[in-house]
């Protein structure tokens, strides 16, 4: 650039020359410019914990550039070698809890900065048992009602054991605690796998109001957990009139369901409200089984038949499939005519076949009144029928009308009269021929 003035006598700088390449404008000449290669050179130093190495730039100048971090130290151009410092050894390991042991141990390595650090290791572990005892907080009830308690025991160990459980209601200034009964374990032994947890149900009646609180406690593996539930207010007892309803409560008494009924008193009862045809658990009726998926039998049989005794005689019954499919059915008889009437043992029937079967009735003499009869077929399905056989005699009335062994037994009354009649006649001969002997009866005679 070179300053030029113009005719009005202002200046400026006007450019008069481009520099060369490799050249540079300075002093308002051109003038050649140094130039280098961009590399690293065989030069190290220290700066702090880094190892620097020196760079050439394009321009011929220098830089030192951070190269590595010395975590032990750097002097002159060198990185020392740190080395940790001697650790405590690691402690011993911790009693057995959960299946589980502990100790503390320590490490020292670069990622510590060369430092000793502690930390905690963990080993698996088999324990015997392990117990431990948790208790529900029942809700609110009134006095008379029961008061329900859920006792978990739980076994953290990998054995199984017996224990002891104990629960009571108490006062909650603890004056008073009274024991429950717990699922009526009356010897109060209840058995816990390994690993695992039993609940137990716990039940006493609430006997006053104000605020209560449950204790449980186990015992078994040398301990006693004891633990305690949260406060729970037993409320005064209702007024004595009371809307007389059923409460939703169920429960089993062999066959019978049953529920809990409030009485117009307020008292409080187990009512039958159904008698389960197929059994009754947990407060609810067994579903019925399903029905047979062959035939279904039907018989059909008069109110009564008339028979005589002493005859062979014979009346017949109907008996239909309404199930839904072809099936035998196995037929027996029941009650106090069952030993005279005879019949087919089984019937086969196709869907919605009838047949009529014959019955024989052999009735003995002597045999009067009305009998019952009842005949039943099944196959898993049952169908009985019941009816009355009307007996009469054939022709003959009173003694005169004997079975078999009765004629025996005349024929013996009837030999044992004639033989004592015989031996009453020889007598009466004998006194008789007795007393011709003397005068008199000869000159009767002659």
């Amino acid at each position: 650039m070179r300053q030029y003035q113009y005719s009005d006598c202002h200046t400026d700088w006007v450019k008069i020359q481009d520099c060369p390449s490799g050249s540079t404008c300075s002093g308002g000449s051109c003038s050649a410019v140094n130039q280098c290669t961009s590399q690293w050179l065989g030069s190290y130093q220290c700066s702090g914990n880094y190892r620097q190495q020196l760079w050439q730039n394009s321009d011929c100048s220098t830089t030192w550039i951070n190269q590595e971090y010395c975590p032990g130290g750097c002097s002159g151009s060198t990185c020392y070698q740190q080395q940790c410092p001697s650790c405590s050894g690691a402690s011993s390991w911790s009693s057995c809890l959960g299946n589980q042991q502990t100790r503390i141990n320590y490490r020292c390595d670069s990622t510590t900065s060369y430092t000793c650090q502690s930390f905690t290791e963990y080993q698996f572990c088999s324990q015997p048992c392990q117990l431990d005892v948790d208790v529900s907080t029942p809700s609110s009830v009134r006095v008379g009602e029961d008061v329900i308690a859920r006792v978990r025991i739980e076994n953290d160990g990998s054995s199984g054991t017996y224990t002891t459980v104990d629960a009571w209601v108490c006062r909650n200034d603890w004056s008073d605690c009274r024991e429950m009964n717990c699922d009526g374990y009356t010897d109060k032994v209840v058995y816990v796998s390994g690993d695992s947890s039993v609940d137990v149900i716990c039940k006493r009646e609430a006997t006053e109001s104000g605020y209560h609180r449950i204790k449980a406690s186990v015992s078994g593996c040398g301990v006693e957990p004891t633990r305690y539930s949260d406060w729970f207010n037993v409320l005064p007892r209702p007024d004595p009139i009371c809307s007389p309803h059923y409460l939703n409560e169920f429960r089993c008494v062999g066959d019978n369901k049953q529920q809990k009924y409030a009485r117009q008193d307020c008292s409080i009862d187990w009512l039958t409200t159904e008698v389960c045809a197929a059994g009754c658990s947990n407060g609810k009726c067994n579903a019925a089984p399903e029905p047979a998926k062959g035939g279904t039998p039907l018989i059909s049989l008069a109110s009564r038949y008339k028979i005589t005794a002493c005859e062979p005689q014979q009346f017949t019954f109907d008996i239909v499939n309404i199930g839904k499919a072809s099936d035998t059915f196995k037929l027996t008889d029941s009650g106090d005519a069952a030993d005279w009437v005879n019949f087919a043992e089984s019937v086969t029937l196709d869907k919605d076949e009838h047949k009529t079967i014959t019955a024989y009735v052999n009735v003995p003499c002597g045999k009067g009144s009305e009998h019952s009869l009842t005949i039943t077929a099944y196959n898993g399905d049952k169908h009985s029928a019941t009816t009355i056989l009307d007996i009469s005699q054939s022709g003959y009335t009173g003694w005169f009308v004997l079975g078999a062994v009765d004629w025996y037994a005349v024929a013996l009354v009837v030999l044992v009269f004639l033989i004592l009649l015989g031996l009453l006649l020889l007598l009466l001969w004998l006194l008789r021929g007795r007393r011709c002997r003397g005068r008199r009866c000869r000159d009767e005679h002659f």
